[in-house]
């Protein structure tokens, strides 16, 4: 399996970074590497998040850090597909 990153999520990535740099440089680059880590995870095991609230895909959450993950996995192309990743705080979807 791989990784495949949609222009929404590395979007997200870059608000992300750019609020923590902005209000909380302290946790930019350790907020980052649990993002990193957590996609590492998936790729070990696609199903490790739960069942997602739209059809299709999957969830999975930090410990101790308040963001939530969306990605879908598509078998046929042997893909795992991030499309978003969210501060709980917001709506979804």
């Amino acid at each position: 399996m791989k990784i495949v990153y949609t222009p929404k999520f590395d979007a997200n990535i870059i608000e992300i970074k750019n609020y923590l740099k902005a209000n909380h440089p302290v946790y930019t680059k350790s907020t980052l590497l649990r993002i990193k880590q957590r996609t590492k995870d998936i790729l070990k095991n696609p199903y490790l998040g739960r069942v997602g609230r739209t059809y299709g895909t999957r969830e999975i959450f930090f410990n101790k850090l308040p963001y939530c993950m969306v990605y879908k996995i598509n078998p046929n192309k042997q893909e795992i597909v991030l499309l978003k990743i969210f501060h709980t705080s917001q709506n979804y979807p």
